[in-house]
């Protein structure tokens, strides 16, 4: 999940850098429109990666009927070139979301599991002394 995370951010953070340093040398825009449609394809990567993961539901659901209006509807609609950033702000907060989740129960799941080691070997132990 880590590596996602970092991934993503480096997808996202490349357009915003080269748009900052659009106003200093006018010819990075371009640079930094053209590398919106990597971050794209690199975040439907992503999500296609969360999906084989089984952590499918709703929020990536909700991601991929963004994805599909943004396309069926970017001839139309003027205005649907806000959709984007939007896509890229919701798929950062859905891998925090889900890095945060992993965190909390893995831990929690490496304890229980060294527990319950720990219970068998006593009970090894005390059945072998007997």
């Amino acid at each position: 999940m880590k590596q996602l995370i970092i991934s993503n951010w480096i997808a996202v953070g490349i357009p915003v850098l080269l748009a900052f340093f659009g106003f200093i040398v006018p010819e990075t825009w371009i640079l930094a429109l053209l590398s919106t449609i990597l971050t794209g394809f690199i975040q439907l990567v992503i999500s296609i990666v969360l999906f084989s993961r089984n952590k499918s539901g709703t929020f990536l659901t909700v991601y991929y009927a963004g994805v599909a209006l943004f396309f069926a509807l970017c001839a139309f609609f003027p205005l649907i070139w806000l959709l984007p950033p939007l896509l890229a702000f919701y798929m950062t907060w859905m891998l925090h979301y889900f890095g945060s989740q992993e965190r909390l129960i893995q831990p929690d799941t490496e304890k229980f599991l060294a527990a319950r080691e720990n219970v068998a070997d006593h009970r090894k132990s005390s059945a072998g002394s007997e």
